[in-house]
């Protein structure tokens, strides 16, 4: 009877311990309490992560642990010299405790979200709920309160439209409120619609959903994805859509698709081969834009593609900034491969002198931000570890014999974060302090979400076996709660 009752309270003691995770990601999902709350949230991320492993009843063997350690290395390269890199140290007003728990909040989320997959108290469809409820929840708010600001359509109705305030013309369609802690922020249109266009992605997994089967992940989603649809369509903000076409080819072609085991060799092919052509182009264009020497002058097309193109001039611009030295405009190693300093100049003629010096530029692909926040080696550790995690998700996808509801809004979650941010991020978004830097990395709630849904995700993927044998192929009837053999109790 005492060891009953006593496996009676360690069971409410797990279910409490995974309400509390599931609050958590919820509150990061919604923002609540801001950018200045979110330090708070990455040390009880960190505490839950640690609690997960450390308290549970089942521990890592070597041979798994070093797996991960494996998988992690450019993620922690990523934590570290994207965290106290050049950049946010003489970054004015940054702080090195800031630094350290931006760098543990990485390495943390990602474990938590590996320890969700393995914890059989914390059922990812609740996750998902939680993260999906809150974001909605959000857009709701924001999409409301600028309604009621500029009206319906405004975006399309006011193109062109400006105001004058304080001494400066600004374009009435290029903003828009959201809720940002306990206040309303006016901010681009770019940088709040982030929040919809994931939301909006994530209805191509009803795709995954029988409405039969399981009608309340079925009725959630569709209700929560709406929510970051209509958000586009009452604002009269149109352009982001065009973006969710590779989501939607990527989450048919997932669908209807069939996983064949004897092709894998050609798919081997042909994805180093796509590896290796955007590893030329990109090394190409560094040793293009590192020096300011335009070696393709003489061709039109060329010059077009490496120079002259919408998003290849920033990037060029990017490149050029972080390897140059501000003060002599030579090229630095420190800064290089550290980050680059608080301000600089680039060949192409633009002097910064403003606290980031990138203002000009305009960037808005995440993967040369944090080559510009963190240097060369964070740039080469994330594109390493998207590598990793595209290798993973295809394996952790063909575990079963097809893919579920909860996997599939995952993977849409993730692709439409990528996507969405490689294009159309903003590090500028507040429209009247046009100065003040906004990291897509450090203290956003959607980066660190998706760094757990990757740790979700994450299978060994050095040896087949290995991942088979780790993540052991289940039924498709139990795939309402993804687990696997190693599950444990906390």
């Amino acid at each position: 009877m005492e060891d009953s009752a006593k496996a009676k309270g360690q069971i409410q003691w797990n279910r409490i311990f995974a309400y509390l995770i599931i609050l958590l990601l919820s509150l990061v999902a919604f923002g609540f309490g801001g950018s200045s709350f979110m330090n708070v949230y990455l040390m009880i991320g960190f505490l839950f992560a640690i609690s997960v492993f450390v308290f549970s009843d089942h521990k890592i063997d070597k041979a798994k642990a070093h797996e991960l350690l494996g998988f992690c290395i450019p993620l922690i390269v990523v934590a570290v010299f994207g965290s106290v890199s050049y950049f946010w140290l003489s970054y004015s007003g940054n702080s090195v405790s800031g630094d350290l728990i931006s760098m543990f909040g990485v390495i943390s989320f990602f474990a938590l979200g590996y320890g969700i997959y393995r914890c059989k108290d914390i059922k990812i469809s609740y996750v998902i709920f939680a993260i999906l409820g809150g974001m909605a929840l959000m857009v709701l708010i924001s999409t409301v309160y600028s309604l009621s600001r500029y009206g319906f359509f405004y975006v399309t109705k006011y193109a062109g439209n400006t105001y004058f305030y304080d001494g400066v013309y600004y374009g009435i369609a290029t903003e828009t409120q959201i809720l940002q802690g306990f206040s309303f922020a006016r901010v681009t249109l770019n940088y709040a619609s982030v929040y919809p266009f994931v939301l909006a992605a994530t209805l191509f997994g009803l795709l995954y959903i029988s409405p039969k089967r399981n009608p309340l992940l079925f009725c959630l989603v569709l209700i929560e994805g709406s929510i970051g649809l209509l958000a586009f369509v009452l604002l009269g903000n149109f352009k982001p859509l065009p973006f969710l076409v590779p989501v939607a080819i990527v989450a048919l072609w997932i669908k209807f698709v069939k996983y064949n085991p004897n092709h894998e060799k050609a798919n081997r092919i042909v994805g180093w081969s796509v590896f290796g052509l955007f590893a030329a182009l990109l090394l190409i264009m560094f040793v293009n834009a590192i020096g300011g020497t335009n070696f393709f002058a003489d061709s039109v097309f060329l010059n077009k593609v490496f120079n002259n193109g919408r998003l290849t001039m920033k990037i060029n611009q990017i490149i050029n900034l972080t390897a140059n030295d501000y003060s002599t405009g030579s090229f630095s190693l420190v800064t290089f491969l550290f980050g680059a300093s608080s301000a600089g100049k680039t060949a192409w003629g633009t002097l910064y002198s403003n606290p980031v010096g990138l203002v000009s530029i305009g960037p808005n692909m995440i993967e040369f931000i944090m080559l510009y926040e963190g240097g060369f080696l964070a740039f080469g550790g994330l594109c390493a570890f998207m590598l990793f995690m595209i290798w993973a998700i295809r394996r952790w996808l063909h575990e079963d014999a097809s893919v579920s509801g909860e996997k599939a809004i995952i993977v849409l979650f993730l692709l439409a974060w990528i996507v969405y941010m490689s294009f159309r991020s903003s590090v500028f978004p507040y429209i009247f302090s046009t100065n003040e830097y906004v990291s897509p990395f450090r203290r956003n709630g959607l980066f660190y979400l998706s760094l757990l849904f990757c740790g979700y995700a994450y299978r060994p993927i050095w040896n087949r076996a290995k991942a088979v044998d780790t993540a052991t192929v289940r039924p498709v009837k139990q795939n309402k709660k993804e687990g696997n053999d190693d599950e444990i109790s906390l």
